[in-house]
């Protein structure tokens, strides 16, 4: 039941983990990788119309996205 409780935020180095057990999101070692990580994804999400940029938040996610 683990999938059920996710953190917000995962990153994994699949090269050394690839079973993906040792989230490495919080590691201050990781920092810029999270952040780069973070910029691909919204770039992603603005590009494909992402269906989940609409929620209740929709307006916040727009202004944040630039949409």
């Amino acid at each position: 039941r683990a999938f059920l409780k996710r953190p917000a935020e995962e990153l994994y180095d699949i090269k050394k983990d690839p079973a993906e057990s040792q989230n490495l999101a919080d590691d201050p070692r990781y920092k810029d990788v999270l952040v780069e990580m973070r910029k691909k994804v919204q770039k992603m999400r603005r590009e494909t119309d992402d269906y989940w940029l609409i929620n209740d938040h929709y307006k916040i996610n727009r202004e944040e996205f630039d949409l």
